[in-house]
């Protein structure tokens, strides 16, 4: 498993690590996405707009609740007490931050 440091402006260490996490709302859910999702290499199919190839965790978590049969348990609470993706691991590509075109 690969970790990250998490911004500690979008990111409070309130769980227990282990426990599942859930982005609490749509702001801190964009934060956890733009940091692991976009540049993890499991979406990289969906950072080159092919979104029917890309990693299913998102999906997932959104379609669910913790508890669920279908929540992804890769969302968990890091032992520093921060949220990661357990399945996260860096792409290298840096063709979808170009938003020029």
């Amino acid at each position: 498993m690969t970790t990250l440091p998490i911004p500690r402006v979008w990111a409070t260490p309130t769980d227990i690590p282990g426990s599942s996490y859930r982005p609490s709302n749509g702001t801190e859910g964009r934060n956890f996405e733009d940091w692991f999702c976009s540049t993890c290499s499991h979406d990289h199919a969906a950072h080159l707009g092919d979104l029917e190839n890309g990693c299913p965790i998102f999906a997932r978590a959104l379609g669910s609740h913790i508890g669920d049969p279908g929540y992804p348990a890769e969302w968990v609470i890091a032992d520093d007490g921060y949220p990661t993706c357990t399945a996260f691991e860096p792409d290298g590509c840096t063709s979808h931050f170009d938003t020029a075109g």
